[in-house]
């Protein structure tokens, strides 16, 4: 049972429809929670920026996986049991009872229209797979394309956008690091990355950050575009924390944080935009938060920040509307109110798709 001040009816049918044709900017997000030793998952949640309103979609038990591009559906799973969600209905597929999931880490991706991605754990073995998926019906397990090999151990899927492309991350001691491989498996190499690749929506170019402070921008292939140094007090150490390309891949956004070097105590995020036309760089604001990610809004005017903050008696979650325009940071950790005893996080956010009547 969630120790979390989380709402527990879940919404109605009807509710449901009327935000998806509200127009308004609606997160749909998951909740993780520290529970001694483990992770629980809190649940599914819908936070309506408009209305500045919190709904359930999904009990404490789901976690959210990747919402599917026209908004009609969500990847959700319970534990290892992977489910599609149809937004119509509140009705739930069953796609696999053998995902293998971790709190925050992405295991199942919506590769395309008519595609998911997945990574399987059976007998204590991890692979990445395919599975077909059409006319809101999901193909039979004997049919999913296995991607990767017996020596192969992945953890977490990375997403990419790019067609055809699967990217995903290992632990192996001999395969440690990201790799992209094909759908027909032609094409299987490592990717030069030594952090959590960010891709553009164009696929021309991913961005990471390197171990001495580095952003370093390459195209696809792996060829060397831009090593810029992440800005921030020579006084700590600083790194990049997350980054979001926008839909027209003219900016980046990047959350950088500063921890003493000494201690390890985290101090500041910094929010920036990078635009690579010209490599100029613009600073935002600065918050005080753990777990930092960074998204932009549905019409790209404005960045989404959240995390966990500490809170009176425990953490609470905290989410944020920052406009680059004027640096206004609007808060709504008041009407989220979404607090713990012990540690919580987001686990995955993404949009909810609405549009007006």
């Amino acid at each position: 049972m969630s120790n979390a001040t989380l709402p527990e009816e879940i919404i109605s049918l009807d509710d449901l429809q009327n935000l998806r044709t509200s127009g308004n900017d609606i997160l749909v997000f998951g909740v993780s929670e520290r529970q001694g030793e483990d992770y629980i998952a809190g649940g599914v949640f819908l936070f309506d920026f408009t209305a500045q309103q919190l709904h359930r979609l999904l009990p404490v038990g789901y976690d959210l996986q990747d919402v599917y591009h026209d908004g009609s559906a969500l990847l959700v799973n319970h534990g290892s049991n992977l489910f599609i969600f149809d937004l119509f209905d509140l009705v739930q597929q069953a796609v696999t009872e053998d995902l293998f999931f971790s709190p925050g880490i992405s295991t199942a991706l919506w590769l395309d229209e008519t595609n998911i991605t997945l990574i399987t754990n059976t007998e204590d073995h991890h692979e990445v797979r395919v599975a077909g998926y059409k006319n809101s019906t999901v193909a039979s397990p004997e049919s999913w394309h296995l991607l990767t090999v017996r020596e192969d151990t992945p953890i977490g899927l990375i997403p990419g956008n790019i067609p055809g492309m699967i990217v995903w991350e290992s632990d192996g001691s001999e395969t440690a690091g990201f790799w992209t491989t094909a759908l027909d498996r032609d094409a299987y190499q490592s990717l030069e990355a030594t952090s959590q690749p960010y891709f553009s929506a164009d696929t021309e170019r991913y961005a990471y950050g390197s171990e001495d402070s580095t952003l370093i921008i390459r195209t696809l292939d792996g060829e060397l575009i831009r090593e810029l140094p992440l800005p921030g007090n020579p006084k700590w150490e600083y790194y990049l924390a997350d980054a979001a390309w926008s839909a027209d891949s003219e900016r980046l956004a990047l959350q950088v944080i500063e921890r003493s070097n000494y201690t390890g105590k985290q101090f500041n995020v910094t929010n920036y935009i990078l635009t690579p036309a010209n490599w100029g760089i613009q600073e935002l604001a600065t918050t005080e938060i753990y777990n930092a990610t960074i998204r932009w809004s549905p019409d790209e005017e404005s960045l989404i920040l959240s995390g966990t903050v500490p809170a009176e008696d425990g953490y609470a979650l905290s989410l944020s509307r920052l406009n680059p325009a004027n640096r206004d940071l609007t808060t709504y950790d008041t009407y989220l109110n979404i607090t713990a005893p012990d540690y919580l996080t987001f686990s995955r956010i993404g949009w909810l798709v609405t549009n007006k009547d």
